[in-house]
């Protein structure tokens, strides 16, 4: 929301934010015979909101920014016989979504759309390349695996060409799904089945041929206050709702 308190976040962050908020609600407590002692909680809160007043707004080259929701059904989407049907859907839609403007184009697919199975196929890279134009990015979630550090959850920025610009790799991994826990201090990870994947080395801001910074967040790294605080103009955040079903998870992610 644009509003003077939020501005602050860029320094303290969401957590901090939500500390003020906290302590302006407390203050309303101490009006009366506390009013003494108000001063020391709303001075330090009006010198967080006049001190990032000063914020210049930066204006975005023009861009067309598709996101594709497939709706595929979570028992389906790893399925071997239903791979290329899958990923077909996903360019179909891309396709239907695309205008006849000359504007970039930043297409989103979601978390682990792609594998390192569906990347290298000739259909792919051949589709890709007729539904891309010269400044288009297709952002993809990518299931990528390492011979020697195993398995990964990324986001990828693919060109026409089908070359990766650039890969962000999940920073914050899901516990019991993604890693376990002390796993460095306890290598329980085989008694429970979960090798654990590759973990990212945090944030990063990737910048698209047009210039835009981009933060890309996986799932539920959305839930963290850290993105805030990196000079991205956009937040792109990917995710695989499926596994909540047609239930509530899905549509509390989406309405924030």
């Amino acid at each position: 929301p644009d509003w003077p308190v939020a501005a602050s976040a860029s320094v303290i962050g969401m957590m901090g934010v939500s500390l003020l908020t906290c302590v302006l609600l407390f203050s309303v407590g101490l009006i009366g015979k506390w009013s003494l002692f108000l001063p020391f909680f709303f001075i330090p809160l009006l010198a967080l909101v006049l001190i990032r007043q000063d914020v210049e707004h930066t204006t975005l080259p023009d861009m067309h920014i598709i996101g594709v929701q497939p709706n595929i059904p979570q028992a389906e989407k790893w399925s071997p016989n239903l791979q290329m049907r899958n990923l077909n859907r996903r360019l179909d839609l891309s396709e239907q979504a695309i205008d006849t403007e000359t504007m970039a184009r930043l297409i989103i697919w979601p978390e682990t759309a792609l594998s390192n199975t569906t990347r290298p196929l000739d259909e792919f890279q051949t589709r890709l390349r007729s539904l891309l134009g010269p400044n288009d990015v297709l952002v993809s979630g990518y299931l990528g695996y390492n011979p020697d550090t195993g398995f990964n959850n990324s986001a990828l920025l693919l060109n026409r060409d089908s070359t990766i610009l650039a890969q962000y790799k999940k920073f914050h991994l899901v516990p019991f799904g993604e890693t376990v826990p002390f796993s460095d201090i306890l290598p329980i990870g085989p008694l429970v089945g979960i090798e654990g994947f590759e973990k990212g080395h945090g944030p990063d801001i990737i910048f698209l041929p047009n210039g835009v910074r981009i933060q890309p967040l996986l799932c539920y790294e959305a839930l963290f206050p850290w993105p805030t605080r990196q000079a991205a103009d956009i937040l792109v955040n990917i995710t695989n709702d499926p596994w909540y079903g047609n239930g509530w998870g899905p549509r509390q992610q989406l309405s924030h």
